[in-house]
């Protein structure tokens, strides 16, 4: 999926990313096809990134944690699947009707007030810190719990760091 957003960063170049929006060089399709391009790369990360965290939880859940932490990786899971996954892509492709209108703002239709939008994406950055920090404090816990060799408990280490990565 990063291939992906990677593909279509290009392509949002070529139409005019990191330009400023009143660049003469820039035309509406151009601006058009830029949003559309970003659109899809938003859609990518999302998906992407909740892939990474939930296979990050997958990882934990074999882990033996104590019961109190099991219950807290159970709460990163929901936090994850609801406020990471869901709610995002929901809002993506609910913001508008016609989705069109996201990318082609003249096109007749509706799209959720400002504020809706705001208050979705806090939830989803305070998701996003909440469980980078229980995803950062997980090797801590499982390595002051267990005696393993020190090549294995750098490789559990590396595995949950790329949860802030």
């Amino acid at each position: 999926m990063n291939v992906v957003a990677n593909s279509v960063s290009y392509a949002m170049t070529a139409n005019g990313q990191g330009r400023h929006v009143y660049d003469p060089a820039i035309t509406p399709d151009m601006l058009e096809r830029y949003s559309k391009y970003l659109f899809v790369c938003q859609i990518t990360n999302i998906w992407a990134m909740g892939f990474v965290k939930a296979s990050i939880c997958a990882y934990l859940m074999a882990l033996n944690f104590s019961p109190l932490y099991r219950a807290v990786v159970w709460f990163s899971i929901v936090i994850v699947v609801s406020l990471n996954f869901i709610s995002p892509t929901i809002s993506r492709f609910g913001y508008c009707r016609p989705i069109s209108k996201v990318w082609a703002p003249k096109t007749p239709g509706s799209c959720w007030e400002p504020r809706t939008r705001v208050i979705l994406s806090y939830l989803n950055v305070s998701a996003n810190i909440v469980t980078d920090i229980i995803y950062t404090a997980a090797p801590l816990v499982y390595i002051a719990q267990t005696q393993l060799p020190r090549r294995t408990k750098i490789g559990v280490c590396a595995v949950f760091l790329f949860g802030i990565w």
